[in-house]
């Protein structure tokens, strides 16, 4: 091949030998989407699999737990986001030393249950892969009813907290239940959060507790993850034996049982989902629009003469 021929190709010349005016311009790259905040992950489709969201690494998910206990009711959906890079938090609110029954422990007092609640939680924990350092044991005041109190120093305790972590997802049993300690808990994260200028989804678990909810989002299992979430509920040995007791079947079966109800009340909408059981979850994505830009009004031309432009320089002899 002739060389000039080679260097008219290497400067990108046309059949004529003029030179291309595209040819070897660089096209400018894509622009980035922007990145995900809590109303646009979840989208608008309901009911939602939780398994399919693409939650960004990094981002932070704080466990709001009534009780020790709350965090492994759903513990499937946490172990997802956990291996999916995740940051989970978890913070227990009360000691829960009231669930323990007199018989469990001896002597029976009340720090010596907390105590025992304690260390369940944290056994819990090392099993799920939890680093003790996202968790926190809060202790807030409990009334005399055994369950957490409504105060105002809990209240700032606990939004403290909250602000210091700035979460992206924040997960809680539904409000909207028999357990004092879960309706008080609630509250409490709803004053919290209406104060927020930040944008943020909350995700009310569905409890055996629970009186009604709006089954917005679900995680999906089956019987190997039952397994270990029963594996799990069984380090909270003091509610496994209160549940063995007063209801006769295990604190794990239960919970696995409410889980597998919540599937079945959903299969009419998701027949195509090939499990046995499911966490549900009611979803409030809070977004906050951005403040507006104030600009200041555009500055006034200056006035000419009445007969003259406004701005006519001097004119020419």
């Amino acid at each position: 091949m002739a060389k000039g021929s080679t260097q008219s190709r290497r400067l990108g010349r046309g059949p004529r030998g003029r030179v291309s005016a595209t040819c070897g311009t660089k096209r400018p790259a894509p622009a980035a989407p922007p990145p995900p905040t809590p109303a646009t992950l979840f989208g608008s489709r309901r009911p939602l699999l939780l398994s399919r969201l693409r939650v960004p690494a990094g981002w932070k998910v704080a466990v709001v737990a009534p009780h020790p206990d709350d965090f492994d009711a759903i513990g499937v959906t946490l172990r997802m986001l956990h291996a999916r890079g995740v940051d989970v938090h978890l913070c227990v609110l009360s000691s829960g030393a009231h669930g323990v029954e007199d018989a469990f422990c001896s002597p029976p007092l009340p720090e010596l249950k907390a105590r025992i609640r304690l260390m369940e939680q944290r056994d819990s924990c090392r099993f799920f892969g939890l680093p003790p350092e996202r968790v926190i044991f809060l202790r807030l005041s409990e009334g005399a009813d055994g369950e957490l109190l409504e105060s105002a120093l809990s209240l700032n305790r606990l939004r403290a907290h909250l602000e210091e972590l700035q979460p992206h997802l924040l997960f809680l049993p539904h409000d909207n239940d028999t357990n004092a300690g879960h309706r008080r808990a609630g509250a409490m994260v709803r004053a919290i959060v209406d104060g927020w200028a930040r944008p943020v989804a909350l995700l009310w678990n569905e409890d055996p507790k629970t009186v009604a909810l709006r089954r917005d989002a679900l995680m999906p299992f089956g019987e190997a993850e039952a397994q270990w979430k029963s594996r799990l509920l069984r380090f909270h040995a003091s509610q496994q034996a209160r549940n063995l007791r007063t209801r006769g079947r295990g604190f794990d079966e239960r919970i696995l049982e409410a889980n597998r109800r919540s599937l079945k009340a959903l299969k009419d909408q998701l027949p195509a989902v090939q499990a046995l059981y499911a966490e549900t979850f009611e979803l409030h994505v809070r977004a906050v629009a951005p403040a507006p830009v104030s600009r200041p009004p555009p500055a006034a031309a200056p006035a000419g003469p009445p007969d003259s432009p406004a701005r006519a320089g001097p004119r020419s002899p």
